[in-house]
């Protein structure tokens, strides 16, 4: 209809719509704010020098059950199932297994350290049967596992699978003792191993090694050498060295014999970070011991912390939905629901806390990012030297709460409100210290290195 004569158009569609030009040229603006952001893969892993470790098939494992002949011999029966469901569970692509592997070990090194963290340690060797507490039997199966996968490490594929299959179908449906495991590794690898296992059994606590780096100008090529030292009676350790060099992460074999060890490698350009027991191939005390399973441990003093920079009403329904999320998936409560605003630090000392949203939106988060291993910014995270700025990318974090040590911080990280969603949706009950998404899809995750390994490059 037209205007009548005279009138002045006032919201009329013509006058009403948005423009294209103006909203492309709005974007073009706020992109070049955000300093030219772009994003930056992840290193590509160099495994040529590891690549013999994880060169078998699931053929080459053992069957049949055996039992323990008394509690002494529990690491055995337990440790020898927990190694074999994780060497089970790897990839068939043996250039995948490192990386997965390093997650499973990863796993069990924290499990055993959270739980020594609030318990009495015990020895392998002294495990057995309680109903209070969780370190009994579960420090046998960790250790054990870790025993038997140094074992496979210090002897070789070919020499360990020969053993444990001839000893599994040897004592199948018996019960066995350490004493005739012994015997039997002794016998099949022409070599005595009790000294490499019985610190493993018969010791409370973890190896507690001391690493340091050197690094040189060597020719055309840079020269790494890592040194580590440990107490006198120190365990046998195999272990993987990590270097950081250019867009490249090479992965080294390394070996700590008695109280002194050292391996030196080589690669193409200046490194920039080193990190010993890369793939957590022994445990080791660290305070980065959390998982997303943490919640069930204390899910009766959890609190969710959401953002009230934009968007409120927003924000605080997503975390409502999280809120029930957490409390189908596995407490039945509900925990509580707060502000940034409202969440002073005696509350937060004396709750797990998950933080959601961006710096933009929560406060919170913006407090506590310069403590976190993550830089963050309009619409993007850097993360493990890669850079993420699809609005679809988002991180999780498991980490010891800056507010009290014992407490546990979990950080839902994303580039946008609707890739927020996308990682509360689910109880994600398996996913360990830190995971990468791309939607509801976790692209990585893994474990953090123990943070004395993680050694600085002058």
């Amino acid at each position: 209809m037209p205007d009548l004569p005279g009138a002045l158009p006032h919201l009329t569609y013509g006058y009403a719509t948005f423009s294209p030009v103006v909203i492309a040229e709005q974007l073009r603006a706020a992109r070049a704010a955000r300093g030219g952001i772009e994003p930056k893969a992840p290193l590509t892993t160099e495994t040529k020098a590891i690549a013999g470790r994880y060169d078998f098939t699931r053929d080459d494992l053992w069957r049949g059950s055996i039992f323990p002949a008394s509690d002494a011999d529990n690491w055995l029966v337990a440790g020898s199932a927990a190694y074999w469901q994780v060497l089970r569970g790897l990839p068939e692509k043996a250039v995948d297994r490192p990386e997965a592997l390093a997650r499973a070990l990863g796993s069990l090194r924290s499990r055993l350290a959270y739980v020594t963290s609030r318990e009495t340690d015990v020895a392998a060797a002294k495990g057995g049967v309680a109903y209070d507490r969780y370190a009994p039997a579960l420090v046998p199966r960790v250790k054990g596992a870790f025993a038997l996968h140094q074992l496979r490490l210090l002897s070789g594929n070919k020499a360990f699978f020969s053993l444990m299959k001839d000893f599994h179908a040897r004592h199948r449906g018996q019960e066995v003792t350490t004493g005739q495991f012994l015997t039997a590794a002794r016998e099949s690898f022409g070599r005595d191993v009790e000294a490499d296992l019985r610190p493993w059994l018969d010791r409370t606590g973890v190896p507690d090694p001391t690493p340091s780096v050197d690094v040189a100008p060597q020719g055309k090529e840079w020269r790494v050498t890592v040194r580590a030292t440990q107490p006198a009676e120190g365990y046998r350790l195999a272990t993987t060295v990590a270097v950081e060099a250019g867009d490249e992460r090479f992965l080294f074999p390394m070996t700590v014999e008695g109280s002194k060890g050292e391996a030196t490698f080589a690669v193409p350009e200046k490194p920039r970070r080193v990190v010993f027991d890369a793939l957590a191939d022994f445990p080791a005390a660290t305070d980065r011991r959390y998982a997303f399973s943490s919640f069930a441990e204390e899910f009766a003093s959890t609190l969710i912390v959401y953002g009230t920079g934009r968007q409120v009403e927003a924000n605080h329904t997503l975390a409502l939905r999280f809120q029930s999320v957490l409390a189908d998936g596995f407490s039945e409560t509900l925990p509580p629901v707060v502000q940034d605003a409202e969440a002073d630090e005696a509350r937060l000392a004396a709750h797990d806390v998950f933080v959601l949203g961006d710096p933009r939106d929560n406060a919170l988060l913006a407090r506590l990012l310069p403590k976190l291993p993550v830089e963050a910014g309009p619409g993007y995270f850097r993360f493990q030297g890669a850079t993420y700025a699809d609005e679809r990318d988002g991180l999780y974090l498991a980490l010891p709460s800056p507010f009290a040590p014992q407490r546990v911080l979990h950080v839902l990280l994303a580039n946008g409100p609707l890739q927020l969603y996308e990682m509360t949706k689910a109880y994600r009950a398996g996913t360990p210290a830190w995971a990468v998404f791309r939607g509801e899809k976790v692209e990585k995750e893994g474990h953090f290195p123990v943070e004395r390994f993680d050694l600085a490059v002058k």
